[in-house]
């Protein structure tokens, strides 16, 4: 979805996540073989998608949504919303997910599956709201990788 559309959907939230996809988008393209921008396909979208990448080498794209929710290292999973339906901590199909800080030039990203077993183990994912947590926490420190431009 446009950063536009964003925006006059989610308000500053929206606009936030639309630079991030844009911050992202060039990053990816110089990174992978192939990028997949799924923002305007309704049905990704709600599955919580925002691109699929892609190394010639892999045997299928990788497909990862991005949250422009990362500042000064730390970022929030959504584990329900306001009205009470699972977050996108639950509900995203993606594979990985990119925390991005445009104003810091800084990406943390991770395996979502990774991520859900790992608090899951930990007693941590729970049916609330929004949870905040560090890229530098030692609990999952060793899942995400953070890369600054």
């Amino acid at each position: 979805m446009s950063t536009e559309r964003l925006t006059e959907r989610f308000g500053q939230s929206g606009l936030v996540g639309g630079q991030a996809e844009e911050y992202a988008y060039p990053l990816l393209q110089a990174a992978y073989d192939e990028v997949i921008d799924l923002r305007e396909d309704k049905e990704a979208q709600y599955r919580g998608i925002d691109f699929g990448i892609r190394q010639f080498e892999w045997k299928h794209p990788y497909y990862l949504d991005v949250k422009g929710n990362l500042h000064n290292g730390m970022f929030y999973l959504e584990f329900q919303k306001s009205d009470g339906r699972p977050g996108w901590f639950h509900t995203s199909t993606s594979h990985r997910i990119y925390h991005v800080d445009v104003e810091e030039e800084k990406i943390a990203r991770y395996d979502l599956h990774k991520m859900r077993m790992r608090l899951l183990d930990m007693g941590t994912v729970t049916d609330s709201g929004l949870h905040r947590f560090s890229i530098n926490d030692v609990l999952i420190q060793d899942l995400i990788i953070t890369t600054t431009w």
